[in-house]
């Protein structure tokens, strides 16, 4: 495994909702190095990363979890979501699907299975969209795991370290 980091030093304050403000404290990328081989930012202005996808995936599982740091809380947990079906349709999952319509960059070319060998942008920014409408204030982390098969295997892990604050 690889470890990428993308330590934000700069207050990355955006309005989540009327009332509560998203601040992105830190971000890591780990890859396996063996279906992906780079991820890593090419634009600090839009905040977009390039993922080198060197071998192809034909199947996929996703686990998201959010948890709330120094409480021990978990505000979501998302276990083996298979990802061609979920990239197949992406509204069948409604509180993913605004996570990955804010995170994926490809646009006119949607990411369908098998995932070819090629790269792929990513941006690590957030709007109202990205996270469940319905989320505490506090300190949490957000881990977004694409697996090859439903135990362990992990092909990318993503984590953001993130607080929601009373704007």
């Amino acid at each position: 495994m690889v470890l990428f980091t993308g330590t934000r030093s700069q207050s990355t304050a955006v309005p989540f909702t009327k009332s509560i403000k998203f601040i992105l404290q830190e971000f890591k990328a780990t890859i396996d190095a063996v279906h992906i081989k780079e991820f890593r930012q090419i634009s600090t202005k839009d905040n977009i990363y390039n993922c080198k996808v060197v071998k192809d995936i034909r199947s996929f599982y996703i686990d998201v979890a959010i948890n709330q740091m120094g409480k021990n809380r978990q505000v979501y947990r998302l276990n083996n979501m298979e990802g061609c079906v979920f990239l197949s349709n992406t509204l069948l999952n409604r509180i993913f699907h605004g996570f990955y319509e804010n995170l994926v960059v490809n646009g006119t070319s949607p990411i369908k299975c098998p995932i070819k060998k090629g790269n792929y942008l990513f941006r690590n920014a957030f709007n109202k969209n990205a996270l469940p409408q319905i989320h505490p204030k506090g300190n949490f982390s957000l881990n977004l795991r694409l697996k090859a098969n439903t135990h362990d295997q992990i092909i990318l892990d993503l984590q953001w370290i993130y607080r929601l604050i009373k704007a």
